[in-house]
């Protein structure tokens, strides 16, 4: 079979970490063309990862190639007018969704009961209106109580930990730190993690970052969907159902109380608008 057609939409670092990942690990894909908002960033792109087409237009991209995925790795609030061409919020969108989403795996899916929520512009006033730092509190059915802290407003780099508390057991995880390599410099060094603001001094550098969070696994397993037509580990009702929590916590930290699933709210774009009151 022909490899599988994929088109990138991004430039910036998570384009970088995926179109690295289908280069060394997914063999049934290539990417063969590049989309970034400023032409001359998306052309350098594909001349640096061997992509033999660079756009600075969507729609042209979309006209002119013939793809079978399209790989979106921009920012959030562009997602719907790129989605709808070929979803907004701050940080519960971008991050906390992935937490959400792995307390109903953890959870075996158990219907969520109810949603609390705090969120916070703290850093990033003079650039948003949206959420900077949230913590949420899930309490599901079956007697399970979770809570997620997701924040743009952290310094230091990227920090992924999990705790799980059990009634026979603890387990901590930390995903970012747990494999990587403390490392002591002077002067820094060109790069050493996610997010981090600086390489000076005492500082945890990543080692094979892209395979150790998941991306070429999570790519393949996407690419082998799309050519064999197998379900996805996570399918669109599970994508709902996240989207229904996050729903419930903006209109939490809107309201300052706890917010009973099942919640269906009428007449909005964005979820966000239930937190900002619009």
């Amino acid at each position: 079979m022909s490899k599988t057609k994929v088109a990138l939409l991004g430039t910036g670092f998570i384009a970088n970490i995926h179109a690295e990942s289908y280069a060394r690990f997914v063999h049934d894909a290539e990417v063969v063309a590049v989309y970034g908002r400023d032409k001359a960033h998306a052309e350098a792109f594909a001349a640096a990862h061997g992509i033999p087409a660079a756009y600075g237009d969507i729609d042209e991209l979309l006209a002119a190639e013939q793809v079978d995925v399209v790989d979106i790795c921009l920012p959030n609030y562009l997602h719907l007018e790129a989605c709808l061409k070929a979803a907004s919020g701050g940080v519960m969108m971008d991050m906390g969704c992935h937490a959400l989403a792995w307390f109903r795996w953890m959870n075996k899916n158990n219907p969520v009961k109810s949603v609390y929520a705090d969120m916070k512009t703290v850093l990033h006033k003079e650039t948003t209106d949206c959420d900077d730092n949230t913590v949420t509190l899930v309490e599901f059915e079956n007697g399970v109580t979770c809570i997620a802290e997701d924040s743009w407003a952290k310094h230091g780099g990227m920090d992924d930990r999990i705790e799980v508390y059990g009634t026979k057991g603890v387990s901590y995880a930390d995903l970012f730190r747990g494999n990587s390599a403390l490392t002591y410099s002077t002067d820094g060094y060109d790069y050493a993690s996610e997010k981090a603001g600086s390489s000076q001094g005492w500082i945890f550098t990543i080692f094979e970052e892209a395979f150790n969070q998941g991306y070429p696994q999570e790519l393949s397993h996407f690419i082998r969907c799309v050519r064999e037509d197998e379900t996805p580990c996570v399918t669109g009702e599970d994508g709902r159902a996240v989207l229904e929590i996050i729903y419930a916590a903006y209109a939490s930290a809107k309201s300052g109380a706890k917010v009973n699933l099942p919640f269906e709210p009428k007449g909005l774009k964005y979820p966000i608008e239930l937190l900002l009151g619009e």
